[in-house]
């Protein structure tokens, strides 16, 4: 899981997608902190390699685990620029490293990603209208932007940080 995450560990950032079923304008959002998207977030880094996080199926675990892979999960998506301040001020900040949260049996729920004094977690779990995770179980990929919104989420699902 870790493996692309670390080929580009020291990079800088220099793009941001998101892949969804739907295209920009129904971007589920709560304009402070947390994007829901269907399928994968895509970090492109300044040498061109690519991260794609997402949800994917491991053999043995349930249906959907956050996954991280050198290669699209997507067989089709709609590819999209993320137009927040957040993603904007993060370009062409170093990857520092990350930690990854889920449960003792290592499944992964939550990666937190750490760039130049900025974080970010991706996560999987079930689309919630209220921003407020109910299941570790879930098919769409959460962005969580801000301190409050991943404690919140770590707490909620009662997710431990994993040994990596």
């Amino acid at each position: 899981m870790l493996q692309p995450l670390s080929i580009v560990m020291g990079q800088r950032i220099s793009e941001c997608f998101y892949h969804d079923v739907v295209g920009i304008e129904a971007l589920t959002t709560n304009e402070h902190g947390i994007d829901i998207i269907a399928q994968q977030v895509e970090l492109v880094f300044e040498n061109r390699q690519t991260v794609f996080i997402g949800w994917n199926g491991v053999k043995g675990w349930p249906s959907y685990t956050l996954s991280v892979s050198a290669t699209s999960f997507c067989l089709s998506s709609e590819r999209f620029s993320p137009e927040t301040t957040f993603w904007q001020q993060l370009m062409g900040k170093r990857l520092t490293g990350f930690d990854v949260f889920g449960f003792p049996d290592t499944r992964p729920h939550l990666l937190l990603i750490h760039f130049e004094k900025t974080d970010v977690a991706i996560a999987n779990c079930y689309l919630e209208f209220d921003f407020i995770p109910k299941s570790v179980l879930g098919d769409d990929v959460w962005i969580l932007s801000d301190s409050e919104s991943i404690q919140l989420f770590i707490k909620k699902l009662d997710l431990k940080k994993l040994e990596v």
